[in-house]
Order: C-alpha cells, then structure tokens, then sequence
C-alpha cells in the first residue's frame, strides 16, 4: 500500500499467494505486475502465467480468453491462437471461434485446405450461413479435390433444399474424376430437380440413361430415366425407341403401356403427334398386354383425333368382335331404339338400356336420361319414377329428385301416400337443398292435413332452434300442441312466441294463457306464478294479475319473490296511484307475512312520499 509499485513486494506477494494456493489473489497480482513491465515478451509470458491460472486453477475460460486476447493485442502468437480457438469452441463463441480460425488463414505456412473446411463447419453447423460455409467448400476443394472430410459434409447438404442444387454442382465433377458413377447418378437427379431448360434437362436425362444402363447396367432404372426423359420429350421418337427396347428386354410391356398412358392423359393437344402414340400404345395393349379395355380408349382417342384413321376404326372393330363389352350392347340397345316406332317395345329397350347403364356400366347419369325417356313416352310410368327416385338420390341431383316428388304429390293415389311423399319432400328441403322455409310451408300443409301426423311435428320440434325460422315454427305448433294437449311442449312453444311478441297486450294474453296451463293442467303453481311475474311487467297496473300473483305467494309461501316482483313493477310504472298500490302492498307483506319491520317501515316511508 505504501508503495503500490514496488516490484520486490509484487514478487513476495506473488511467491506468498503461491504457496497458499490463494490464486485469485495471485492473479490480481500478475495482472498488477503486468501493468508494469515494459518488456513485451516478459509481458507476454506474464499472461501466459495468468491464462494457466484462470483456466486450470480457477476453471474460469472466460478469464483465460481475456489473458489470451491481451497477448494477440502484444504479438502474434501462435500459441495464444491455438489456446483461444480451443477455449472459443469450448465456450461456443462461435463469431470469434470463425475470426481466430480466419485469422490463421493469414499465415504463410497455414493449413487453408483444413482452415476452409473447419471455417465451412464453423458457418454452417454453429452459426447458420451455409451459403459462406459453401464458399470456404468450394475452396478446400479447388485446393484439394479429394478432401474427404470437406467431400462427407457436403454429401450431408445434399438434405437441405435450399442448396442441394449448389452442392450438386460441387460434387459432380468430383465423382466423376473418381468414377463414383453410383454417386454421379445421384447428383444427376438432384441436378434434374431444379434445371429448367428443356435441352439441359434431355442432355441430364441422357447421361444418366446411359449411365444406369450401359455402365452400372440397371436397365430397370435406366428404363424410369427414359419414361421420364419421354413425358417431357413425347415426340421424341429416339426415346419411345428406348422404352420399346427395355420393355421387350425386361418383358415389361405392362409398364411401357403404363407411361405412354400416363402420357396421354396428361396431353391437352389433340394432333397427330397425339394420335399416334396412341395408336402405337393401342398396338401394345392390344397385342402385348392383353389389355383391351386399355386398347379401346386410346385407339378410341386416335378416332377423335381423326375420324378418317382407319388403323384406328379396324382395330376396335376387331376388339369388339373379340370381345363381349357391355357398352357394345348399350350401343345396340340404343340403335334398336331410335329406329324403333312401337311405344311398347321402344319402352322395354330403354328399360334394359337404363338397368345396364346403373348396373353394369355404372353410369348413373346416362341411366337418369334414359328413365326420363321413358317418361316422355309414359308420364305416369312407375318402373322409370322409382328409378330416378333412387338415383337421383344415390346422384346427389336433389333439385330433379324435388321436381320428381311434386309430380308424384300430384299423382297420389290416396291421402296416406301424398303426406307420405309432402314429408319425404319436406325433409328433402331441408336436409339437402338449403331451403328450410319450403320444408317448414310442406309440413304446416302436412299438419293442415292431418294434425296428428307425428313425423312433421318432430320435423318442426328440430326446427325450433333456427333463430330464422323459431317464431314461425312455434306458431305453427302452437294449435297443434292445443289439439294434442301437450302442455309441456305447448308452454316451450309460448317461451319461443314471446320472444318475438312486442305488444304488450300480446305478451300479457300469452303469459296469462301460460299461467293457467301451469297452474291447471300442469299442477305447477310455482310456473303459474312466474308467468304471472312477467305478465305483470308488462302492465303494472293489472290488479287481476296482482291478485293471481297474492293468492299464488300465499298458496307457495313466497312472499319474498312476490315483493321482488312488486318492487320491479314500480320501477316501470310512472302512474303514482300504481305505484302507491303496489308500495303498499309490498309493506303490508314485509310487514304481516315475513315480519321484516324495517324494511316495511320503508316501504311505508316511500309510500308517504309518493303520497
């Protein structure tokens, strides 16, 4: 303290920390022994001596980086390099990890191809730049191409979408030099995924149609080159060469069918080129599949195409002849018809026609058009109505199936039958067409047929929680539920009225009706008075309701609702005579019936002053 630069002190004290293994005080002193030396190179070994301390005695790497970033501050140490780059790992300080790894490229006799490589893992691994990472790659390969560590990292980047076409593009002359033709494939494909230009993709398809089959000789995965190579190239003759070729050698013409199909379907222009690949598939279906009904649609497309194509017309004539096709008996069913004159027998063809087109064809559509012929001959005709019945259901065409129902409401052969049909039309209405009011008109007609038609009042009774269509809903049940003296149902039905009643001479006749029901039909006095209750909002002054609701709170003992009730009313009164009335029978009931003398007091009080 005396004298704080004293360097025979500083030494002692250094020597004392020393034997007591007191090394924060020990470090305190080198670093105010360093501050005083001028010697860079005694000051050098001065953090040494302190970085050793911090890391091995105090385990404090953080401390121990400072001392090692002062002595690059002094010179440029090789050592405080490979201990900073060490200890940067260890503490994942990545950034300066990447400058001290950086910084060794500097040197003149330094490792670039190591030192690209490990600043390509330092960026992309721990620091989230694989694009700076592929340029320190692409370095340590152009130093050296077979780095293998550098080459198995980029390999693992093949994963990452957003660079697999720039590590493609690095690794395929690599494989290449090596012969690695497995590899080479594989950068082929990954290339081919993101080349847009039509002549670099078939020179791409082409080396890697090569490759498979005359080098690896993987004729399987040559001939998937060549399907794909042809449904970007389909004019290309030389391709279609090479998919017969392989077809025949692997005996998989199922498969050359398969892509020229596939092919086919995807082609919008109909042109000659378009016309005879599908003559040629047709030829190959017909011939080396086995597969007619293949054979039949494309060289019915080749037909389309060119009506005069004789190939065409010949080669399904002879599938035809060949074959027993359903559709060829529709078409011979459909020529008989047309060119027939007699109703009956023009009648049972368009059955048979219909049945086949349902059942054997599967085309309802076509069955549905057929049935409506049918009925142009014979309105009335039941074969073809439960026919389209069902398919326009099975058809989803609910609007024809709505028509078709109507027809038959108005062709009824007895009242059963037309409620019957009303309801199927009702439900149609609102479970598949949208329409809920048309279903609600169809079941009030239902019920103005026969009330107790138990179907349509369910129908309704779901219909009562659309807020659209409740109040309607709820007046059509209404006499309904009078009529069947439901008087449950009946007072939900007068919950559901009254929300859409504004007058109050409406709302004081409904709750009245309420509460009678309540009281006489439900045995339910305690509803009897509720529905007095809110028939008493509505008129205050109504002493009849006021009687009801005394006679009712005695019969319940509820004397307290009953004065809640009346002070509510007085608070939507302006009439000083009903309000005093009120007041005063309120403190007569706190006062006789609950014996609550302080608040009949004032309510009495109230009274004198409303008086």
């Amino acid at each position: 303290d005396i004298a704080p630069d004293s360097m025979v002190a500083i030494e002692a004290l250094e020597r004392i920390y020393w034997q007591q293994e007191a090394f924060t005080s020990l470090l305190e002193t080198l670093r105010r022994k360093t501050d005083l030396v001028q010697d860079p190179v005694e000051k050098a070994g001065l953090l040494f001596r302190q970085s050793d301390i911090c890391e091995e005695k105090l385990e404090d790497p953080s401390l121990a980086i400072e001392a090692f970033e002062a002595i690059l501050q002094i010179e440029e140490n090789r050592d405080a390099v490979h201990a900073l780059e060490r200890l940067y790992e260890r503490t994942e300080r990545w950034g300066n990890l990447r400058d001290i790894v950086e910084r060794q490229l500097e040197w003149p006799d330094a490792n670039e191809i190591d030192l690209h490589h490990r600043m390509g893992v330092i960026l992309s691994v721990h620091m989230g730049d694989p694009q700076s990472a592929l340029d320190h790659f692409k370095e340590a390969l152009r130093l050296d191409p077979k780095h293998a560590p550098t080459v198995d990292i980029l390999e693992s980047g093949l994963t990452d979408s957003a660079f697999r076409e720039q590590v493609a593009e690095m690794l395929e002359p690599i494989y290449l030099a090596a012969m690695r033709l497995d590899k080479v494939q594989s950068i082929i494909k990954v290339r081919l995924e993101f080349a847009k230009d039509p002549a670099v993709r078939r020179d791409l398809f082409q080396r890697l149609g090569v490759i498979f089959e005359e080098q690896l000789e993987d004729l399987d995965a040559a001939f998937g080159v060549y399907a794909r190579m042809f449904e970007e190239n389909a004019e290309d003759i030389e391709i279609r060469g090479h998919l017969d070729r392989l077809g025949n050698v692997l005996d998989a013409w199922p498969r050359v069918a398969e892509t020229y199909q596939k092919v086919l379907d995807d082609r919008l222009t109909e042109d000659a080129t378009t016309g005879e690949l599908a003559r040629h598939l047709g030829r190959i279906y017909d011939s080396n599949c086995g597969n007619p009904d293949g054979a039949i649609g494309v060289f019915r497309r080749a037909l389309a195409i060119d009506p005069a194509d004789q190939e065409a017309f010949n080669s399904l004539e002879a599938i035809f002849h060949r074959e027993e096709r359903w559709e060829d008996l529709y078409n011979l069913y459909r020529d008989i018809a047309d060119g027939q004159s007699d109703a009956e027998v023009r009648r049972n063809l368009l059955y048979h026609m219909g049945q086949l087109s349902e059942e054997k064809l599967g085309d309802r559509a076509k069955a549905i058009d057929i049935f409506r012929e049918v009925l142009d001959l014979e309105q009335g005709d039941p074969i073809a109505i439960q026919s389209l019945d069902r398919l326009y259901y099975y058809e989803k065409r609910f609007h024809d199936l709505a028509d078709l129902l109507r027809m038959r409401v108005d062709g009824a052969q007895n009242a059963q039958e037309q409620l019957e049909l009303k309801y199927r039309l009702a439900t149609l209405h609102d479970e598949h067409l949208g329409d809920r009011s048309g279903a609600i008109d169809l079941c009030e007609e239902i019920l103005g047929q026969d009330s107790a038609y138990l179907d349509a009042v369910a129908a309704l009774e779901t219909m009562l929680e659309d807020a659209d269509h409740r109040h309607r809903v709820a007046q059509i049940l209404i006499p309904i539920y009078r009529e069947q003296q439901d008087w449950a149902q009946l007072q939900n039905a007068y919950k559901v009225e009254l929300e859409f009643l504004t007058e109050p001479i409406d709302r004081i006749e409904r709750l009245r009706e309420s509460a009678t029901i309540a009281e006489s039909k439900q045995s339910n006095p305690g509803a009897a008075m509720d529905a007095w209750s809110m028939a008493l909002m509505e008129d205050p002054s109504d002493t009849e309701v006021v009687g009801h609701l005394q006679r009712l709170a005695q019969q319940l003992e509820r004397w307290g609702d009953l004065v809640q009730v009346l002070e509510k009313a007085i608070e939507r009164t302006d009439m000083s005579s009903v309000r005093s009335g009120l007041t005063r029978l309120s403190a007569r009931i706190l006062d006789r019936h609950m014996g609550e003398f302080e608040r009949a007091v004032a309510a009495y009080r109230r009274l004198l002053d409303e008086e």
